[in-house]
Parts: C-alpha cells; sequence; structure tokens
C-alpha cells in the first residue's frame, strides 16, 4: 500500500483530490493513508506543511503525519469515514513556498563550500526551518579560512544562472547514489529505493523535502553567520 508523493515531483501544487486506501488507529491515534499527497509531514530538518483534509462535508486540520514503509499516515480527529472515500488535501502554499526556498538554499550553500571552496568538510546536520537556518560542519579539527563575503559572492552568481533543480528516485545500489553527496550519519537501508535532489551541476544529495524549480528562486537568501566553536562549523543562512 503506497502513497504517492506528489510534492517529489510537483511540489508547487498546493491541493489534491484522492482515494483513501485504508485508515484506523494506532499509538499515535487516527489515521488516514491516501493514495496521492501533496501534503509534506516534515523531516531532513524541513517542517511540515501547514495543511487540513476535506472528507465530505468535514474539514479539518492535519495534526501530523507520518511514514510507515512507503505509506504516508495522516492523523486527523476521528470521524466517520467510508471505504474508498475521496478527499481533499490542501496545503498553505505560501509557508509550502518558503520551506522549498530555504531547503534549497541549504543544499546550495553546502555545494558552494565542498565543492567551488574546496573545503574537504563532513555536514553533519542541517536546519531547514525559517527560524533557524543553518548547515554544520564537523571541521576534523582543521583551520576554516572562510567568510560570509566568499559564500555570498558564489551564491549571488549562481542565483543569476538559474540553475534548475531535478529529483529523482534510484536504488541505494545504483551508481547514481553511490556517487552522491554523502552525509555524516546517514545510511540507508541495502537495496531499497531513495530520492535523490541535483542542483545544476553539483552533486546529488539524498533528500526527502520540497524544493524549488531553480535556483532564481533564492533571491533575496542570504549567509549572515559563519563561526566554528568546538570544531563545528556553523553556516547561518536566511532571508
Amino acid at each position: 500500500m503506497e502513497t504517492h508523493l506528489i510534492y517529489y515531483h510537483s511540489p508547487e501544487t498546493a491541493l489534491n483530490e484522492t482515494q483513501i486506501l485504508d485508515y484506523g488507529t494506532d499509538d499515535n491515534g487516527f489515521f488516514i493513508i491516501p493514495q496521492e499527497s501533496c501534503y509534506f509531514p516534515g523531516g531532513g530538518g524541513q517542517e511540515s506543511d501547514t495543511a487540513e483534509i476535506t472528507i465530505g462535508n468535514t474539514t479539518s486540520p492535519i495534526i501530523k503525519g507520518t511514514f510507515n514503509a512507503n505509506s504516508l499516515k495522516i492523523y486527523i480527529d476521528r470521524q466517520e469515514i467510508e471505504d474508498n472515500a475521496i478527499i481533499t488535501l490542501r496545503i498553505d502554499p505560501i509557508k509550502r513556498a518558503v520551506n522549498s526556498q530555504l531547503h534549497t538554499a541549504g543544499h546550495l550553500i553546502t555545494s558552494i563550500i565542498y565543492e567551488e571552496l574546496k573545503l574537504n568538510l563532513t555536514p553533519i546536520n542541517g536546519s531547514h526551518y525559517p527560524s533557524n537556518s543553518a548547515i554544520e560542519f564537523d571541521t576534523a579539527n582543521t583551520v576554516q579560512n572562510i567568510t560570509i563575503e566568499a559564500i555570498n559572492s558564489i551564491l549571488d552568481t549562481l542565483i543569476l544562472q538559474k540553475l534548475p533543480i531535478h529529483s529523482k528516485v534510484v536504488s541505494t545500489s545504483s551508481s547514481d547514489y553511490k556517487d552522491s553527496f554523502r552525509i555524516s550519519h546517514f545510511t540507508p537501508k541495502a537495496d531499497t529505493s531513495i530520492r535523490l535532489v541535483k542542483i545544476g551541476k553539483y552533486l546529488n544529495y539524498a533528500c526527502g523535502g520540497t524544493h524549488v524549480a531553480d535556483t532564481a528562486e533564492l533571491q533575496g537568501i542570504r549567509v549572515l553567520k559563519v563561526n566554528t566553536k568546538k570544531n563545528i562549523l556553523k553556516v547561518k543562512y536566511g532571508f
């Protein structure tokens, strides 16, 4: 029972009608499993969408979403549901757009540091929340000569180039995944499917979040602060 994730390939989609594949109750409450979903439940450093669901004549806020294998469980207040009912999912498009911009910017800034500035650092954490957008790297006790101006200069150039953002789902045994950018402390299961996101010429990233169509949509995003503490380089960014 697999949910088709619309936001993987159409992150601008803010509404979709779909069929309920299943519903029930678990330790987290009452849930439905949709056949398709524009709703992103959060994860990978990105906050969840603000969303609502309409079933029949009843519209309810979505409390949260979780994955069970390839099925998306969407939790709502308990209500009567007919088998195979048709539902409507709606997300806040403005919040989605901001979250997508910040997530893509986090990837691009990491690519600038690793591939343009040639700093052999290991990313250990990424937060793409509007209130705290930052990338953290393990410096391995090496001194890093990196400035806000250096990153922002390259960032401005890449934004003007309107680099396209593409994604695809591949096997973890594929060469695409083996040649992708690796994040510390992330090891997917062997011989499973994983989504890769690529910005222009830069390395693929394993990522389940939402992204913009091209880097022109990142206009206004800047690196705001760079500091190193206890061998951790932290790069904060935002609008």
